[in-house]
């Protein structure tokens, strides 16, 4: 899903859960900063442990992104902490601290991995972040819900707007009786 791109000073992975997008981009980008920004506790103990067994020195932010700055519920399954969420309703939950994607990305040369798990929709609100990456690669996640894949496809225009954009195969995955539809996605600058 990753593929190579231009050569960038900083990488941004939002969602890094146990780290191991970053442990690919400091391969492919050996000097390229990284920022990891991960919400829940338990994957970020793994994201710390993937990224010293590396020897990667990456700066760890302990936050959700989102459009505002405070805290919110993130849902996630007992069984697996790798899809968090504030849309799917899952067993269990947990408070966090949420950070404005601005407040996170700053400078000019530099990558966006996006999976956050229907949290991307509120870029469309930050279209500074978007429209000065060199490349973007990620998910998107259609909820259902009218105003929020209505912002998911407004962010997919800003980002065809600039970058040649190459679109996965949706998948539909259940949480409980919510059905979601992933797509994955790679952009980079046209």
């Amino acid at each position: 899903m990753y593929g190579e791109y231009d050569q960038v000073s900083h990488i941004y992975d939002f969602g890094a859960n146990i780290g191991l997008a970053s442990l690919y981009f400091s391969c492919v980008y050996p000097n390229a900063k990284l920022t990891c920004i991960e919400p829940l506790p338990n994957n970020i103990e793994f994201l710390r442990a993937n990224l010293s067994l590396n020897s990667i020195d990456a700066v760890i932010l302990p936050v959700a992104a989102g459009r505002a700055r405070g805290s919110v519920e993130l849902f996630h399954s007992p069984q697996s902490h790798a899809l968090p969420s504030l849309f799917t309703r899952q067993a269990n939950s947990i408070e966090a601290p949420m950070v404005p994607f601005a407040d996170i990305v700053a400078g000019e040369s530099y990558g966006l991995k996006i999976d956050i798990e229907g949290a991307e929709a509120d870029l469309i609100d930050f279209p500074e972040v978007v429209l000065k990456a060199k490349w973007i690669v990620g998910e998107l996640h259609y909820t259902g819900e009218t105003a929020h894949d209505y912002k998911v496809d407004e962010l997919v225009a800003l980002i065809s707007s600039r970058f040649e954009i190459c679109r996965g195969r949706p998948i539909a995955y259940f949480v409980g009786q919510d059905v979601v539809i992933c797509e994955s996605f790679r952009a980079r600058r046209s």
